[in-house]
Order: structure tokens, then sequence, then C-alpha cells
């Protein structure tokens, strides 16, 4: 990465229409269960149909542009997620690493002295606000910690 260029990874849009075609698929099996299922058992079919749905509009928001990716620029990083931003600095990070939540390889960063976002316990907010984030945007979790770190280090 040259000198004042901007690099925007994205989310792979394959996995995402792929997570929003099974959503869907829970979707209608919801739908169905209301229509044609056990009437004493609707109380259990509409959550069944209404949480999946609400997932599927969640996962299909992702396919809009714009609405998820990392901006990593000379300055420092930028991450979207469903359309909200948030920025860091490079002077604010520590350092980038890969720990293994629930099974998945994820990215997550610690916040350095100079960082003043976070309000209570600093451990507190890098742990909960901002300290991972939401995708690898289509790398292995150690390529994009070792590329944020050396885009921190310049």
């Amino acid at each position: 990465m040259g000198g004042g260029e901007l690099r925007v990874l994205r989310e792979s849009r394959v996995k995402i229409l792929l997570m929003t075609a099974i959503l869907l698929v829970f979707t209608l099996f919801g739908v169905l269960l209301v229509e044609f299922g056990p009437r004493w058992l609707l109380w259990l079919h509409w959550p069944i149909a209404l949480f999946f749905g609400v997932c599927t509009l969640l996962s299909a928001v992702l396919l809009l542009p714009n609405s998820s990716c990392l901006q990593i620029g000379p300055e420092g990083f930028t991450v979207r997620y469903f359309f909200r931003p948030h920025s860091c600095r490079w002077t604010e990070i520590d350092t980038f690493r890969v720990e293994s939540i629930a099974g998945h390889k994820r990215v997550l960063f610690n916040y350095s002295p100079q960082y003043r976002g976070a309000i209570g316990p600093r451990w507190l907010g890098a742990t909960i606000t901002g300290g991972i984030l939401p995708s690898l945007y289509g790398m292995s979790a150690e390529e994009l910690a070792d590329s944020l770190n050396q885009c921190r280090g310049k």
C-alpha cells in the first residue's frame, strides 16, 4: 500500500447470498409451519417465522453497496457494518492478533495507551467495543492481521 492510497476490503457477495438463501429457506419453513402446522403449536411457529424473516432481511442488507467493508488508509482504518462506521487511527491501535472464538478464527486488536475513545475501564472497552473485526473480508485471519499490522507500522 503506497503513500495516500485507500484500500477497501469487502465481504464475499457469494457468501452473503448463500447465507441469505439459507435463511430464506428457514423463513419459508416457518411460514409453512404457521399455515399448515398443528394449530396448538401456532405459538411456536410464529416466532420461528419472524426470527428467520428478520435474519433474512438483515443478511440481505449486507448485499447493499457500502453496507459492510473495511477501509484501510494511511491514517488508520474504518470498519463499516450495517452502514455504521467505526474509525481508528493507527496511533490508537497497539497490535492486531488472531484468536479462535467459538471455533472460528477472528482478528482482534488492542487499543494503545493513546486511545481515548473508551468510556469506563479500558480492558472492558477494548473487549466489547471495537476490539474485534466483524469479518475476515475474504482473507485468512492470519493474512488480515499481518496486513493490518504492516499498515499500522508504516
